[in-house]
């Protein structure tokens, strides 16, 4: 079962969350402070008509235990990261393995399978890190983050994701 901690998404070590990045951020020294939890909808809702909706920015956080395999550090188009994630996931139910890059940074992830139910997560920036995961946790984590931030966005924004959303139903269903 997934469960939410601080808006984020948890199950088993992975954890997963979504951060839009607040327009007024002027200085990157600590870019955990100019970052939005978009289960914040308070927080949103202050920022609601400064935020560009045809380049949502922002970060995925996820982690394994204490490693983090996406951080602050990575943040890009965020609505459009999630699709490529949602795509790659559908892509590796089909053919065991899938990969894309970011949507604006030279950063590339990879899914590959593995026996045993395992998933090798790869992510090449700039330094090359592999993570072995339990296959079913993450996706199911992934997954469940990914149709929540779609949820929460259109909540607060005037835009429709619910081809993605849909998307990811299916999906959920198929394991």
């Amino acid at each position: 079962m997934v469960v939410v901690v601080n808006n984020q998404f948890y199950q088993s070590g992975i954890l997963c969350g979504s951060y839009l990045l607040d327009p007024k951020a002027v200085s990157f020294k600590n870019k955990k402070d100019y970052f939005i939890s978009i289960g914040d909808q308070a927080k949103l809702l202050k920022i609601k008509t400064k935020v560009n909706t045809n380049t949502l920015e922002g970060a995925i956080i996820l982690k394994y235990f204490d490693e983090e395999l996406l951080s602050f550090e990575e943040w890009d188009l965020l609505d459009q990261l999630w699709c490529y994630l949602i795509d790659m996931v559908e892509g590796y139910l089909k053919e065991g393995q899938a990969e894309t890059y970011f949507p604006d940074q030279p950063i590339r992830i990879s899914f590959k399978k593995l026996p045993g139910k395992q998933l090798l997560f790869t992510k090449e920036g700039k330094e090359k890190s592999k993570w072995v995961l339990p296959e079913q946790l993450f996706l199911s984590v992934l997954l469940t983050a990914g149709f929540t931030f779609f949820e929460e966005i259109m909540a607060v924004f005037p835009v429709n994701y619910g081809i993605e959303k849909k998307q990811i139903e299916v999906l959920l269903e198929t394991f």
